[in-house]
């Protein structure tokens, strides 16, 4: 087994794709960001820690926080309640309360799945693991190519909450806060040392959500803190991590270090990661975006990465790397982020708007193969909503490399994007460079 097994620099994107990604206008962000119903829950309070700053302008992990899972769960439920009471002692109409019915349940089930829930009792690998993501070792071949779903022994007696597979590694947070990471750990991405190719602890943290992309891990544990580990690299590339100035941007991190997310729309409790940027979803149904993000995935113009063929470390701190929340391509003072998606280089988020109460799907980012389901291949630097799907009550959707899958609130699966190798799910046989640049049912 070579020591070095990422032979990619690009991320699966072309230099030219990245180039003809076309100039959009900067807009105003939306004011406010709460549905009628289900927009107020009660705020987890602030995220203070000692935790210290080293030269780079990073904080450093000093000591494990602890979890009170049951607390949150139960402070989040009282304010939910607390909020239903009031919308339904205030409007009468009883069309309404049917559908802020349908809210509140789907709001008791999130915070459920995300406090309460006794986790998956199993995990299961298949694919190709040359590079030890799969779990069931490197030393023989069946143990790198598994063409069906095989349980991975090391953590069958773990209650597993969470799993996210990046490009060459895999996250995984179990009900106990424990936080098991393994595969390619040439840029950092697993955040420990140890045996890489099986699921070990990463110390001195805990999570109740990880995300992994192409070479980044990032985490958040019960009172909002957010870990990043590994690295974003660019189209040519070069190697970026999170950071508070300029100075240290540049490189990878080998351990958790701390992100400073801000807090205002309360804590996330969602996380998801593109090749090489990352989304989180508030309690209170804000968005947050950062990483890098040429190709309009963060949902704000983004500085170019040089100026003068040198890079401008200041103005990717400034646009891409510190968390900012996306723009909406229209403006709304009642608008709940639901949940999040994110495909490698495009971002999908649902909205509840006003007391509509149905999911509205809006996407951003590379466009080339119609993966943002607008009906063009135009690339979009705000979040700009499928109207196909207007009347569908998205209730959550998801990207690949170049596409993307919703499901609905009645059980339907729409997909758009590329679709040559039948990631779409509507065609037998595709022809090469085969896509769908507007929503289609499976």
């Amino acid at each position: 087994m070579p020591k070095q097994k990422r032979g990619r620099t690009d991320s699966g994107i072309g230099k030219d794709e990245y180039n003809a990604v076309s100039e959009m206008p900067s807009r105003s962000p939306p004011q406010g960001g709460r549905s009628n119903f289900g927009g107020v829950m009660v705020n987890g309070g602030g995220n203070s820690n000692n935790n210290s700053k080293n030269s780079s302008g990073r904080r450093t992990v000093s000591a494990k926080h602890p979890l009170s899972l049951k607390g949150e769960y139960l402070k989040n439920l009282a304010g939910l309640n607390n909020t239903f009471v009031q919308y339904c002692s205030s409007n009468s109409n009883s069309s309404d309360f049917v559908e802020a019915a349908k809210d509140y349940l789907s709001y008791a089930r999130d915070l459920r799945a995300t406090y309460r829930d006794s986790g998956l009792t199993s995990i299961l690998t298949f694919g190709s693991g040359d590079c030890g993501q799969l779990a069931h070792g490197i030393d023989e071949d069946d143990e790198m190519i598994v063409s069906k779903p095989r349980k991975v022994m090391t953590l069958a007696h773990s209650s597993v909450r969470t799993v996210s597979a990046g490009g060459l590694h895999n996250v995984a947070c179990t009900n106990s806060g424990d936080v098991y990471t393994w595969g390619c750990n040439d840029d950092g991405s697993v955040g420990r040392g140890g045996e890489e190719f099986m699921p070990q602890i990463v110390p001195d943290i805990k999570g109740i959500c990880g995300a992994a992309g192409d070479c980044q891990t990032i985490v958040v544990d019960g009172k909002g803190t957010v870990y990043m580990w590994g690295t974003y690299k660019d189209k040519e590339g070069k190697t970026f991590r999170d950071a508070t100035n300029p100075g240290g941007l540049r490189g990878k991190n080998v351990k958790p270090e701390i992100t400073s997310v801000p807090t205002s729309e309360g804590k996330l409790v969602e996380l998801k990661c593109g090749a090489s940027f990352n989304v989180g979803r508030t309690e209170n149904g804000g968005v947050w975006t950062w990483g890098l993000g040429e190709c309009g995935e963060l949902g704000r113009k983004a500085n170019d990465m040089k100026v003068g063929g040198e890079y401008d470390l200041e103005g990717i701190l400034r646009t891409q790397i510190t968390p900012k929340a996306p723009l909406f391509a229209s403006v709304s003072s009642k608008r709940f982020v639901r949940k999040i998606g994110a495909g490698a280089y495009h971002l999908l988020v649902i909205t509840v708007e006003g007391s509509s109460g149905g999911g509205v799907l809006w996407t951003c980012g590379l466009n080339n193969y119609g993966q943002l389901g607008l009906g063009d291949i135009n690339p979009r630097h705000e979040l700009t909503c499928v109207e196909v799907l207007t009347g569908e009550r998205v209730e959550d959707a998801d990207g690949g490399m170049h596409h993307s899958v919703c499901l609905t609130s009645d059980g339907k699966v729409f997909s758009f994007g590329r679709g040559d190798s039948g990631q779409l799910g509507v065609k037998e046989e595709c022809e090469v460079g085969y896509c769908e640049e507007s929503p289609v049912k499976v």
